[in-house]
């Protein structure tokens, strides 16, 4: 996306990293980031302040090691008793990985415990080891490679680029239209 702009716009400049979705969206408000790539269940506010365009739906899955031996009948509802394991986020404060978790519990329907690991890679690693169960998507870089079962939760999830609504016809607005068409043409399959 950014090269489609880089001609038009030589001094376009992007920064990436992750947050956790309470932080994401406090610095777009706060101006401190022009746009943010964010599922649409963490980003509900719906006003004329911000703009939004979806990028693509991606399925979720609960994963579970190969090895893991789930039963025939209701599936989802067996790995939803299980340990759901969740990773820390860089720059998240307690609170915020509490309510977090809660939201995350209610969202898929864990009823097990909760594993709280420290990063994304090591959550796929202790799903894989058999520690218990992870949500994704996969098409997950994360899932690359992985001895995983993966069992559809039936529950469908979109991807969206956020941006303050004065910008509408900025650099941003663009940019967003670029990542837009970017996700779009990519093949079913292909990595994120």
């Amino acid at each position: 996306a950014k090269n489609s702009l880089q001609p038009r716009y030589p001094e376009i400049a992007l920064n990436g990293e992750r947050y956790p979705p309470p932080v994401l969206r406090d610095k777009l408000r706060k101006h401190e980031l022009d746009l943010i790539v964010i599922y649409n269940r963490f980003f509900t506010e719906k006003s004329d302040s911000f703009c939004s365009l979806p990028l693509c739906e991606l399925q979720q899955y609960f994963m579970v090691s190969d090895e893991y031996v789930v039963p025939e009948e209701d599936v989802l509802s067996a790995l939803r008793k299980e340990t759901f394991i969740l990773d820390r986020v860089e720059h998240e404060t307690p609170k915020e990985l509490n309510d977090r978790i809660e939201m995350e519990r209610r969202q898929w329907g864990f009823t097990g415990d909760t594993l709280i690991v420290s990063d994304r890679d090591s959550a796929y690693s202790q799903a894989e080891m058999g520690a218990g169960v992870i949500v994704g998507t996969d098409v997950s870089i994360m899932s690359a490679g992985r001895t995983l079962k993966n069992y559809n939760c039936n529950i469908p999830e979109t991807l969206i680029a956020v941006w303050r609504g004065g910008e509408t016809r900025s650099i941003v607005a663009e940019y967003a239209s670029a990542l837009q068409r970017a996700f779009r043409a990519t093949e079913t399959g292909k990595r994120l």
